[in-house]
């Protein structure tokens, strides 16, 4: 029948994947930076030095400080002892506060010493940050009010986005916008001085006016005109922006312009000295909670499956019954269907509900209330069986619920027994793992609505990325892909329970995961656990920009900050990893939009090198001939598809023309016949790497991993090479060796003229002459070689053969002697 059991998905062969695993080229030394280790305190106090903008908080000042204030938004950092994520956010938090001094006020809690905040807060895990508008809120139920904070759900590592989050909390409706005098004499008609700042911004108020209008409130109303305004401003005297200005009460035209800077402290002083009395009832303000129909809250990572449904289309709830109860699981539509299942990798469950039918609604919940206990760990979602747009999905997926459809229009008594009724109001399907369930065979259940069967069939169908590590694989696990944060369980029976197999699968692609006996006691000792269960995150810290990871690489680790494995807290901790170790933007549980590289722009002098690779950490120096054509193309597509693929890395990438820089390209090693290639070249170390392999786009972005991480050797250079404006003149072309046309005349000295006949005479009687020369030349040559001979025989030889030097010497003497010389 259709109803099949899926057999247990297989562990991966940890013993086969450790012997394949190869020793890296770096030493890994394990840090253990364990949040329940003891730490010193002076260390942990060093975070936020206390002469700088992050105030300390205690139990003691927090009430004070924080729930009694009324008139400044806090931000508030949660820290403790030996937490490597909390003091790797803490500079970016100071930089923060600085940027925001006189605006909102940062803190930071230590949880430990501080108990009684932490627990209010109802803080599962640090580093943990919240903010604190300056209003509280009222709690229809109690009666009672008190400030609720918002979490920042945001990376740690931006400054500006914390900055952000901190100008969110300042209030937006006490500032009124004027555009005409009218409206400026309605404003000053209050029992209040007014304050009026003349603003360069159109449309929105500066976080810095806000948080003065709130600081001021009830005893100082604020008003902004736009400084185009001149009908406005032109009888106040106003000529320049941004400007302050104070109206005192009662109308008249007495009004003083701040002429200090525009900076917090002085704009506080200034209007401190024109505002009213602070009022005897100075609490904070209380709100309801569904002030101007929004929910108090932060919109975050724990949003529910409701508010997810909403963002993908449906509605946050199924369709209302006759009987006004609610489907509670997030409905999917026919148009999301696709996106939603389909497409999304992680195993979906699917209840196929006739939702107009009221029974139908009841018995959804029931399956909802049985499957509570999984919630977060597979996706769930339902169809609506009894909408038009939803048959064909219906047909496909849950086809026996368009079957019953003849019986649903009766009365159910009376076409069949109400269990059977029951039976053909929904199915449960689930989709398994991957990306291409449309080619898989999904899973109808059979079994009875019941917390225990349900769960088992589910479990069945999530892929188990847990690896089983014996006390020896430990090391080897540890450094397969070393940048992959590890999350290791040791657990009493030394097999992962289920709850951490689902979270193993909806974060394997950013986490590796493994499982250690609790029998293995030396890892145990190890890692410095003295009790099962107990999670240790294992990472390395990303480089920062510019840097590479160098030779030795040390491990942070990290304990999980709760005793039992729930699910919802394992998944909350892992998502603040994400945020705080690999620097991703969750953006409130949705999916970040891909990030988009920049174009790659050609660089032709030092100006336009220094602005575009002066800031970065490596640049990327592209040659590419500029030539226009097909090669071009391709060689540039290559190029943009690598700086697309490291969008998220420290490159910027640049062209260079090859032949119009030629001194530039040699400097870096590459000769024409390189060319297409890259250079990576750190502008501040003066050191570079060249690549010397195949042009296409997965060698070169491996070339780039390797350079990144110190795995490619790079030279030095004295200084980095100028560019040359404009390029360097084109290399002059070789000379062609073509043979030199001359004229015999030219060579002979002699005007060849005359006719054929006349040249052959000439050239007769020429030879002839040669040839007497030639005789004559020769006879003379025999009489002189006769008179030789007999004057050689005339001559006595010496005993000891010196020839040549006797006819020499004896050169000086009488007339004999001036002939030997000439001789």
């Amino acid at each position: 029948g259709r109803p099949r059991q899926t057999p247990r998905r297989r562990r991966p062969n940890a013993d086969a994947a450790m012997k394949s695993t190869t020793t890296m080229p770096m030493v890994l030394r394990l840090a253990l930076l364990l949040a329940v280790a003891a730490s010193s305190l002076t260390a942990a106090q060093t975070l936020y030095p206390e002469d700088g903008p992050v105030v300390e908080l205690t139990d003691e000042t927090f009430a004070e400080l924080v729930s009694g204030n009324g008139r400044e938004a806090w931000v508030i950092a949660f820290h403790t002892d030996g937490c490597a994520p909390c003091a790797q956010m803490a500079p970016t938090f100071t930089k923060a506060a600085r940027s925001m001094e006189g605006i909102v006020r940062f803190g930071h809690a230590h949880v430990q010493t501080n108990q009684a905040v932490a627990k209010d807060a109802g803080l599962t895990k640090v580093p943990t940050v919240l903010g604190y508008p300056a209003h509280a809120t009222a709690n229809p139920y109690t009666k009672k009010s008190a400030k609720q904070p918002v979490e920042y759900r945001n990376s740690t590592s931006s400054h500006k986005k914390i900055a952000d989050f901190a100008a969110s909390l300042l209030p937006l409706d006490l500032v009124t916008r004027v555009d005409s005098l009218a409206a400026l004499a309605e404003a000053r008609k209050g029992e209040l001085p007014l304050a009026l700042l003349v603003s360069t911004k159109a449309d929105s108020t500066s976080s810095l006016y806000r948080s003065l209008a709130l600081r001021f409130k009830r005893r100082m109303a604020f008003a902004e005109v736009h400084n185009s305004l001149e009908d406005v401003l032109a009888p106040l005297g106003v000529t320049e922006a941004p400007l302050l200005m104070a109206f005192p009460v009662g109308g008249n035209d007495d009004q003083v312009k701040h002429e200090g800077e525009m900076k917090a402290a002085e704009l506080i002083e200034f209007l401190e000295s024109h505002a009213g009395p602070v009022p005897e009832d100075d609490a904070p303000e209380v709100h309801s909670a569904r002030k101007d129909g929004k929910d108090v809250g932060g919109g975050g990572d724990d949003a529910s499956d409701s508010s997810k449904s909403s963002k993908d289309g449906g509605s946050s709830k199924s369709k209302s019954s006759k009987a006004g109860e609610k489907s509670m699981f997030s409905l999917i539509s026919a148009e999301k269907f696709e996106d939603t299942v389909l497409k999304s990798e992680p195993v979906v469950m699917v209840v196929f509900t006739k939702l107009g039918n009221p029974e139908c609604v009841k018995r959804s919940r029931e399956v909802a209330q049985a499957l509570v206990k999984l919630n977060g760990q597979v996706q769930m979602g339902e169809v609506d069986a009894s909408d038009a747009k939803s048959q064909d999905i219906v047909k496909k997926y849950a086809p026996e619920l368009l079957s019953a459809a003849a019986a649903d229009a009766a009365d159910a008594a009376d076409a069949v027994d109400a269990a059977d009724a029951a039976t053909k109001c929904l199915e449960l399907v689930i989709f398994p793992h991957g990306n291409e369930k449309e080619e898989s065979d999904p899973e109808t259940y059979a079994g009875d609505i019941e917390t225990e069967a349900l769960s088992a069939w589910i479990y069945e169908s999530v892929p188990d990325f847990v690896m089983t590590l014996k006390a020896k694989l430990v090391d080897n696990f540890l450094q397969q892909n070393p940048m992959k944060p590890k999350v290791v369980l040791f657990f009493a029976k030394g097999e992962a329970p289920q709850e951490f197999v689902a979270l193993a699968a909806n974060f394997q692609n950013d986490f590796a995961f493994g499982v250690v006996s609790a029998s293995d006691k030396a890892n145990m000792e190890r890692f410095q656990v003295t009790a099962t269960p107990a999670i240790r995150l294992l990472y390395i810290a990303p480089p920062k920009e510019g840097e590479s990871l160098g030779k030795n690489v040390q491990y942070s680790a990290a304990a999980y900050p709760a005793a039992a494995l729930l699910y919802t807290q394992m998944h909350q901790w892992l998502q603040q990893v994400q945020i705080q170790v690999l620097g991703k933007d969750l953006g409130g549980n949705a999916k970040p939009a891909a990030k988009k590289a920049e174009p790659v722009a050609l660089v032709g002098s030092p100006e336009e090198l220094e602005a575009e690779c002066g800031k970065s950490g490596l640049c990327v120096v592209a040659f590419v001939g500029q030539e226009e054509g097909k090669k071009r193309e391709m060689d540039e597509a290559i190029i943009e598809a690598v700086a697309q693929a490291k969008v998220d890395k420290p490159f910027k990438f640049v062209y260079v023309d090859p032949a119009a820089q030629r001194s530039f390209a040699l400097a870096f090693e590459v000769m024409s016949s390189d060319v297409p290639t890259v250079t990576v070249v750190s502008m501040r170390k003066n050191r570079f790497a060249t690549y010397r392999k195949t042009f296409n786009a997965e060698r070169l972005g491996d070339f780039l991993d390797e350079v990144l991480a110190a795995k490619q050797r790079t030279q030095m250079i004295q200084e980095i090479p100028k560019l040359v404006p404009g390029g360097e003149e084109p290399e002059a072309a070789p000379e062609d060796m073509a043979e030199e046309e001359f004229d015999l005349s030219d060579i002979m000295g002699e005007e060849v003229s005359g006719t054929k006949e006349e040249k052959d005479k000439r050239i007769k009687q020429e030879l002839e002459e040669e040839a007497a020369a030639a005789a004559a030349a020769a006879a003379a040559g025999a009489s002189a070689t006769d008179v030789a001979a007999a004057a050689a025989a005339a001559i006595p030889k010496d005993d000891d053969d010196e020839v040549g030097m006797g006819r020499g010497s004896g050169g000086g003497g009488g007339g004999g002697g001036g002939s030997g010389g000439s001789g």
